[in-house]
């Protein structure tokens, strides 16, 4: 597991996937790399945001998912947790404020897991 402490440990970002906001999340990339230079910053994305990766300096990759909103396939998030997990990631920044979105990564065991509460995601974030 990974530390979230260890100064080369990567980051995880779960932005909003509306292509507006994806865009501006990228202010939050800027941010964690001046705060951390060594620590690699991945996103998640959907295939509709995925190829805005490229333009994102200090993005090292994207981790394209495909979730659906309207229901809970736990399967897939279990999935997703398993492909995160293996990454290794020390720190997870969730930035929407739903309780599936904090799921993934409290599922891959990511240590650290930064977010704002609300609905109900205690324990998910920490």
């Amino acid at each position: 597991m990974a530390d979230p402490n260890d100064p080369k440990s990567p980051i995880l970002i779960v932005p909003y996937m509306w292509i507006g906001a994806f865009v501006r999340g990228h202010s939050v990339v800027k941010v964690l790399q001046d705060r951390w230079p060594d620590r690699p910053i991945d996103m998640l994305t959907t295939s509709l945001c995925a190829p805005l990766i490229d333009y994102m300096p200090g993005v090292r990759k994207g981790i394209e998912w495909n979730l659906p909103r309207k229901s809970l396939p736990v399967g897939q998030y279990l999935a997703l947790a398993k492909k995160l997990r293996a990454e290794n990631y020390g720190t997870a920044f969730v930035m929407l404020r739903t309780w599936k979105s904090a799921l993934a990564p409290f599922l891959a065991g990511i240590p650290e897991r930064v977010g704002f509460a609300g609905e109900a995601r205690f324990g998910l974030l920490n």
